[in-house]
């Protein structure tokens, strides 16, 4: 197969991968939302969740979920003391500013009998109300029968379950499938805003205005990582200063850890304007990205790669224009030999 490639980045260094057995007895559980925590941790929201898969799988409680309501909202945690109090939440529970402030704000309403029940654990349903609550959709809601049936009638027209698809609206909702489901909250419904002409109401969204755009102010756009502060992908003395990467021609401040494994593959990126630093990077899916191990490789002839994958023979041809990295810095003029190393790999990115 011959494979036209961009940029070929070639690591001397030799990688070893261990892997735990797994008992054929072992129930495989599947845990949602890691990239999602992963993500909106480097965003500074869900500061206090963890991609730990035994955490992902535990269900939020009542209380958890105003801290996490006041965290997307991006409004801070204000109450007046003189608000009706719940009467099963003292002043001393951990969740207490949360609960008054969520409930301040019209998020949450507690039960019939003056009780709010934080320690029970949260169902999918009250988690979407409550969502769409801090999203403005309260009265859209309300039009189409309010609770549960115009929430959730709200939760499937907005894209609110984009990342989750259809849930068990009665079941209790985990920390992980939560995380989904503020990820969606935060980038993909539009907010709800009310305008009134006399006595009609008009609910109306305007896309593009995001709790994340709007309350966190982070944006976020697609270019190639072009550039950090070892090299760039374009020219020996394009590299930036150290801290900083280059989105295409925008020069940023980045403090991730993974900008040398991203450079020149195109990806979606989350940035502060006002600060101007990217926050987080993702690669995007139409990146073609093929990793040749050392001992793979059999001949390199004229910028082709030959090499075995499995049982099966694979070729790999090399543009002219080929920007090609030689451990993290770019190389000007590179022989078929340096695309032959003795040890690590060659990867190739189109």
């Amino acid at each position: 197969m011959k494979k036209i490639v961009s940029f070929v980045l070639c690591a001397f260094c030799a990688v070893s991968m261990l892997s735990a057995p797994v008992s054929a007895n072992e129930e495989q559980v599947e845990v949602h939302g890691v990239q999602s925590v992963e993500k909106l941790t480097a965003l500074g929201i869900l500061t206090d969740f963890s991609a730990d898969e035994d955490y992902l799988l535990q269900n939020v409680t009542r209380g958890e979920m105003c801290k996490i309501l006041v965290e997307l909202s991006g409004d801070e945690a204000i109450y007046s003391e003189a608000n009706a109090a719940y009467r099963d939440v003292e002043s001393s529970h951990e969740s207490y500013p949360y609960i008054m402030a969520a409930s301040a704000m019209g998020y949450i309403s507690g039960r019939e009998d003056g009780n709010f029940a934080p320690e029970e654990n949260m169902t999918v349903r009250d988690a979407l109300k409550m969502l769409l609550s801090v999203l403005g959709y309260d009265g859209y809601a309300n039009e189409r029968g309010g609770y549960p049936a115009g929430y959730l009638d709200a939760a499937n027209a907005t894209g609110l379950l984009r990342k989750t698809g259809g849930l068990a609206v009665g079941d209790y909702i985990s920390r992980g499938v939560l995380a989904q489901l503020c990820e969606a909250a935060l980038e993909d419904v539009a907010l709800m805003e009310l305008s009134g002409i006399g006595k009609i109401s008009l609910y109306e969204s305007e896309k593009g205005t995001t709790l994340l755009s709007q309350k966190h102010d982070i944006r976020k756009d697609k270019a190639v990582l072009s550039a950090n502060e070892l090299t760039s992908i374009y020219s020996r003395n394009g590299k930036t200063q150290e801290g900083f990467i280059k989105m295409g021609d925008d020069l940023y401040q980045y403090a991730g850890g993974d900008q040398d494994a991203l450079l020149g593959q195109y990806s979606e990126y989350y940035y502060n304007e006002e600060e101007n630093q990217v926050l987080y990077i993702t690669p995007l899916s139409s990146n073609e990205v093929t990793e040749i191990e050392a001992e793979q490789i059999s001949n390199v002839s004229n910028g082709v790669i030959s090499y075995e994958e499995g049982n099966s023979k694979k070729t790999a041809h090399i543009e002219g224009s080929a920007s090609v990295i030689m451990n993290g810095v770019l190389s000007g003029d590179y022989s078929d030999a340096e695309l032959f190393p003795t040890v690590g790999r060659v990867t190739l990115i189109d």
